[in-house]
């Protein structure tokens, strides 16, 4: 399983760092009378990230590089150390994958760009 690259910043922005889904929603069953009867979906849980990352345009590159050829155009599952907000270094490796493949990027000044993507991870 390939690993985040080294020397690539891993750490998200504050801001929109967000947690929209902790787990799968449940399976639900109506019941003729009374409410509906719920249980988990999975074992293993998955929780989205959206994650926002800025870096400087060399490391981006190598981001670049990484998601398009070892990632198979973002298709791959990897490693990368992912943690709790305002937890300290080291975060733990965590098995992620982006979510559907896709991600953006646009420039943040003349030198940094900006990766946004929504990363999913197991057992957060």
């Amino acid at each position: 399983m390939s690993i985040w690259p080294a020397g690539v910043r891993y750490r998200p922005l504050r801001d929109p760092y967000n947690v929209p889904q902790r787990f799968a929603p449940p399976a639900a069953t109506e019941m003729e009378d009374g409410p509906e009867r719920m249980r988990a979906t999975s074992i293993a849980i998955w929780s989205k990230l959206a994650y926002q990352i800025s870096m400087p345009n060399a490391e981006f590159d190598t981001l670049d590089t990484f998601v398009v050829v070892t990632l198979v155009q973002g298709t791959a599952r990897f490693k990368m150390p992912v943690g709790r907000p305002n937890t300290p270094d080291p975060w733990p490796q965590k098995i992620v994958y982006i979510e559907k493949g896709t991600w953006q990027a646009k420039p943040d000044g003349p030198d940094r760009m900006i990766v946004t993507f929504t990363l999913n991870v197991l057992d957060w």
